[in-house]
């Protein structure tokens, strides 16, 4: 549509209206701001355009615009997956994300086995410095240390995909309250030496002494050291505000946006042995607090003394305000067991564990280093934490101040978002599973692969075997595998066998896939036995993922040197890059069945077979099972029931170590009703979170359902996300695979963070549905409301706009020079839209509004509208009261 300087106005119409109305209305109204509401349903154009036999051209032009606009409107949303973008969260430079370049934390994976102690390098709030006191000067560094599954003392912590207390199945940070979870030690490199006061008992060298923690700047302001007792207690504290007051002097300090007066009421005489300050807080008068004690105000603030300096004429306080105070006391630091206690505030710390190493000296004692660590302590009963994604321990322990920083945190940020392709096992009917899956090149197979029959499983359905092995029972053994050896072994076959060999038959379904590269990089495909034509030696396959047949020509066995006559021919197929080998068998009677070398080695034999190698590198093993042997028949599987594999192979890990395989169970009952299984048999897993020991080298993984439901799943420690749905007669099976390992992303912070997210996964665009052919026609091809319609010219030019319109004795009337209508009726769930106007062009002005519909009708309320047309670049749109 080319229209210049086209104007929108919307007015109300009054007589005009009117005398449309009493013309055209009668049936149920349709609001034009819902179009093309009707006429597009899931993207796609439903209806027609109908122009009148002898229409002007302007009508023509107008119907091309409309049809345009409609095109341009049946637009469906798609996902298109983008190959190895991988989602991931970032937090900041205050933070240490659980990975390196080549070994990420995987689900069920301790944290230490991937990094185990952290230092400054890793997180800079674990900087170290340098403490000098009058006795020397020492550096002092930060550790925080992660169990990697194998100590004593910490417990392992990592990912989980499990159901919480309160019944919610997802993927957690999950920490038990049994063990400590982390151990943070402050080492001094040369000892942190001072004297101590005999009479005090006080370790005087370190007062007003500074160092971090966490990357909080924290002071020394109390100590007690008792070398008889061998009992030692340091404590220390921090605040937002510091500064010093005389005794009387008052200043106000905001914190957090609050402003706080305050006063050095008292700081008690110069001769009290335990000097003391009292202060005036808005008005709130706190106890004497003397060196390191602290107050909590009435809105939870904390105050507390640094320092007090008395002579006889004047009196100073050091203070902070918003306090954190730390107190740690070793009763015994003589033990190599934990034997102290923490405060932090007013509050004794529960489920610590602590110990200060120090050496004795004369008149003075030497601390080498400070070893913390904490158990969980749940906010709430259950004793364990499960940490949700985008929350911390903070968020649920009883005691957050026990993490000794107030920015200092474990955080979950979820799984890495990584593109995953679906494996189905569906059901059709009771007694067929179908499996979809896609292989390396993007091509999607859907085919039988189980069916029941007579109490027993068979591969296929009831029409049409699957074929994966190449020899139900015989071996063909040729030395040198040559094509002529081959050939020779199968006429060695003896005639009781032979269909045991040539077990493809017409219709049936075969995977071919190449043995000679890695079973995880195999270009896996299904086809399709269409048919054999033999007077021109031709034989058709159809590739299963696109419906095409796929020609090849076969050479007669005369050209074999030792045939015995009963070998029709044989050939090559290349399908997914490769070739693959082919014999007939000389029977019509039998529709000619052939026999494939299946998995590309050049021979054929009962030990032989080709799996399924799905995107992602998963390969699917349809006869497979850890001790488990599969007798076959021509007619499929003996018994009731067979297991399947999918395995990842080690080397798609990030760091090698064994594969992983999921194993599934099929079965089938007395009345042919098939069934899907899982944790039947072990699955392998590279890792186990956990106290639960292997069993053999494997591990039972336990699918998650919650209560009253027959939906169970859960994540492989790959990250294939598995999901058993009970809900029906015939369970079904659906597998996620990743294109690529999924990470659990498990951070540590300390100071501010700044989250951010990269996208991954997938993104949605927007697909254009072609309408087809047929949109247009002619008014004397249809009738009104053969189908949601528009109907484009007037009464005297349209036939089927005469029957809109009741049929008027003079087709002009309820039209007006310059002016066109837009009309729309429904009646038995049809609509029809009315697009007339006076002449030629005052259509054409009304074709271009309803093509323009999103500037020209999205506020209308009503079924109808007038359009003022005698200039098509400058239109106006009017609507009734």
């Amino acid at each position: 549509m080319k229209v210049r300087n086209i104007a929108r106005k919307v007015a109300v119409l009054g007589s005009a209206v009117t005398m449309i109305g009493a013309t055209v209305m009668g049936a149920m109204a349709y609001n034009l701001a819902d179009y093309p509401t009707k006429f597009i349903a899931d993207g796609k154009f439903v209806g027609e355009i109908v122009v009148g036999e002898k229409a002007a051209t302007s009508d023509v032009l107008g119907a091309i615009d409309i049809a345009a606009s409609l095109q341009a409107g049946s637009v469906t949303k798609e996902e298109v997956k983008i190959p190895g973008k991988v989602g991931e969260v970032d937090l900041g430079e205050n933070s240490f994300k659980f990975e390196t370049s080549n070994d990420m934390l995987e689900i069920r994976e301790a944290m230490g086995n991937i990094f185990e102690s952290l230092t400054d390098s890793e997180l800079p709030a674990l900087a170290g410095g340098k403490i000098t006191t009058d006795q020397g000067t020492t550096d002092y560094n930060q550790y925080l240390t992660f169990d990697d599954g194998t100590g004593a003392t910490l417990q392992a912590i990592g990912v989980n995909y499990l159901e919480n207390k309160d019944d919610v199945i997802a993927d957690y940070l999950v920490i038990d309250d049994e063990y400590s979870f982390f151990e943070w030690e402050l080492d001094f490199t040369d000892g942190l030496t001072s004297e101590f006061d005999s009479t005090t008992l006080e370790l005087t060298d370190l007062e007003d002494e500074t160092f971090n923690i966490f990357g909080t700047e924290f002071t020394f302001v109390d100590s007690s050291y008792d070398s008889t007792a061998n009992d030692i207690t340091l404590s220390f504290m921090t605040g937002d505000v510091t500064d010093t007051l005389r005794e009387g002097e008052t200043k106000t300090y905001t914190l957090d946006g609050v402003d706080y007066e305050i006063t050095a009421v008292f700081i008690s005489d110069p001769s009290n042995d335990d000097p003391a300050a009292k202060f005036s807080v808005n008005g709130e008068l706190t106890d004497s607090l003397g060196d390191g004690e602290t107050e909590i105000l009435s809105n939870g603030v904390q105050i507390g003394v640094r320092d007090l300096l008395v002579n006889s004429r004047d009196g100073i306080v050091q203070f902070f305000l918003g306090a954190n105070k730390i107190e740690f006391t070793d009763t015994d630091y003589t033990a190599t067991t934990t034997s102290g206690s923490v405060e932090i505030g007013t509050e004794e710390i529960s489920d610590v564990d602590l110990q200060i190493d120090v050496t004795e000296g004369t008149g003075e004692a030497t601390i080498n280093s400070i070893t913390y660590s904490l158990a969980s302590n749940p906010a709430s009963s259950g004793g364990i934490l499960y940490i949700p994604a985008g929350k911390g321990v903070r968020d649920f322990v009883d005691e957050p101040e026990a993490l000794l920083s107030p920015t200092f945190d474990v955080r979950y940020e979820g799984l890495k978002v990584v593109p995953t392709n679906d494996i189905d096992f569906a059901s059709n009917g009771d007694d067929v599973y179908e499996l979809t899956a896609q292989n390396m090149q993007n091509n999607e197979f859907s085919w039988p692969v189980f069916g029941s029959r007579s109490a027993n499983l068979f591969y296929g359905d009831d029409e049409d075997d699957f074929i994966f092995y190449e020899s139900n029972n015989h071996h063909v053994d040729v030395a040198g595998a040559t094509l002529v050896a081959i050939q020779a072994g199968i006429d060695a076959v003896p005639a009781a066998n032979r269909t045991s060999v040539f077990n493809i038959d017409l219709d049936d379904y075969f995977v071919l896939s190449d043995s000679t590269k890695a079973d995880y990089k195999q270009i896996s495909v299904v086809m399709q036995y269409d048919s054999i034509n033999e007077d021109d030696e031709e034989i058709t396959f159809v590739d299963v993922s696109t419906g095409q047949p796929q020609t090849e020509q076969y050479t007669t066995t005369g050209n074999v040197t030792g045939t015995s006559g009963f070998v029709r021919g044989y050939g090559d197929i290349n399908v997914g890059g490769n070739t693959y080998w082919f014999w007939i068998l000389d029977d019509e009677s039998l529709d000619f069945p052939i026999a494939f070398d299946v998995n590309g080695d050049s021979d054929i034999s009962a030990d032989d077979e080709s799996t399924f190698t799905a995107k992602g590198g998963v390969v699917l093993d349809f006869a497979s099972g850890i001790g488990e042997a599969v007798s076959l028949t021509d007619d499929g599987i003996v018994g009731d029931e067979v297991n399947i594999s999918l395995t990842t192979d080690e080397t798609l890990f990030d760091t090698t170590g064994r594969d992983e395989t999921q194993l599934f169970k099929v079965t089938t009952n007395a009345d042919d009703e098939l069934d899907i299984q899982t944790n039947v048999d072990w699955w392998t897993e590279p890792h186990y979170l956990g106290n639960s020991s292997f069993s053999g080298g494997y591990r039972d993984l336990q699918l998650q359902s919650a209560r009253s439901s027959d939906v169970s799943n859960t994540y492989t420690s790959y990250g294939a996300f598995v999901e058993l749905d009970d809900t029906e007669d015939v369970s079904t099976l659906l597998i996620k695979y990743p294109e690529s390992q999924v990470g659990a992303q498990v951070f540590v912070v300390a100071g501010a963070t700044e989250k951010t997210t990269t996208g991954g996964g997938a993104v949605m665009r927007d697909v254009v549905n072609p309408i087809a052919v047929g949109l247009a026609v002619l008014d004397k091809d249809t009738s009104l409301y053969a189908a949601n319609q528009i109907i484009v010219g007037g009464p005297c030019a349209n036939a089927v706009a005469a029957a809109f319109m009741d049929s008027p004795a003079n087709c002009g009337d309820g039209f007006e020079a310059g002016k066109a209508m837009i009309v729309a009726k429904e009646s038995a769930g049809k609509v029809a839209i009315l697009v007339a106007g006076y002449e030629a062009k005052e259509t054409l002005g009304a074709s271009y509004v309803l093509a323009d519909y999103k500037t020209y009708l999205k506020d209308v309320k009503a079924a109808e509208v007038e359009v003022v047309a005698s200039d098509l670049s400058d239109l106006k749109v009017m609507t009734p009261e």
